[in-house]
């Protein structure tokens, strides 16, 4: 569209949302004097002025068919009905306290366990680790033959020191050594 197009509609869309009476008046206003003007075509053709009336009123296809084509053509009905559905809504939550205090509990509750969840996954799965070049580190494990459950990542105290010792590939080295005897729920050692 034109820059001049936008430069008189959206005066007039504000104007309207705005001064919604005054536009209503003179819209009101303006049927009339199209209705009127009809009747007096339709008498200078030789009808009755009740012919004429019903006539004129049956060509416009009725003011209220038209009122509401005008406001249409306005395009800020979608506003006009979500503030009358905000409006609704308040009234239908004052009218019940208890479930208002609910639904805004529960939606707290959602909201923050969402935001909760997202804080931990963005930390821990999606932003990067807070060393330098985090793509060149590496987790090292060691499992014993001997042992029938998976502890996870670890490394006993031994093997870590002789890992360490013999190391010619990594820049440096640090862990959490599960000491021998380790009991799941015991604290950890770590050592760089």
């Amino acid at each position: 569209m034109r820059l001049e197009h936008w430069f008189y509609t959206i005066p007039l869309r504000l104007r309207s949302l705005v001064r919604r009476k005054r536009m209503e008046r003179e819209l009101d206003e303006e049927l009339q004097i199209h209705l009127e003007q009809a009747i007096r075509q339709r008498l200078a053709m030789g009808k009755t002025p009740d012919e004429a009336r019903y006539a004129a009123l049956h060509a416009m296809g009725g003011t209220e068919q038209r009122k509401e084509e005008c406001r249409d053509t306005r395009r800020v009905r979608w506003i006009e009905d979500l503030l009358q559905d905000a409006r609704y809504a308040v009234r239908s939550l004052a009218k019940t306290p208890g479930f208002s205090v609910m639904a805004a509990l529960i939606l707290a509750l959602g909201i923050g366990a969402n935001t909760a969840v997202f804080t931990i996954v963005n930390g821990v799965l999606l932003r990067a680790l807070p060393f330098p070049e985090p793509d060149r580190l590496f987790l090292i494990s060691y499992k014993p033959k001997s042992l029938l459950f998976d502890p996870g990542p670890s490394m006993v105290d031994r093997s870590y020191l002789e890992f360490r010792q013999h190391n010619h590939s990594f820049e440096s080295l640090a862990t959490c050594c599960l000491p021998l005897g380790y009991r799941p729920g015991a604290r950890r050692r770590c050592i760089r």
